[in-house]
């Protein structure tokens, strides 16, 4: 959401409020090692991350953690 926030921002729209609407948390907590699902979590994280750098780097965003404009 970060990104999405920031290429809104950089476009000129103003007082945007991040919404979250893609929910990826489990209906029940379970303890234990689930080694897919925490690889699955990695990837999805490093890929944000590194969509947020690329957008800074070419200039669609101003900031890697934007929280408002």
């Amino acid at each position: 959401m970060p990104r999405a926030l920031g290429t809104f921002c950089a476009a000129g729209w103003r007082n945007m409020r991040p919404w979250p609407v893609d929910y990826r948390a489990e209906p029940e907590f379970e303890l234990g090692w689930d080694l897919a699902g925490g690889l699955e979590s990695l990837n999805l994280a490093l890929k944000e991350w590194i969509g947020l750098l690329a957008y800074r780097l070419v200039g669609h965003i101003g900031a890697m953690a934007p929280n408002g404009c």
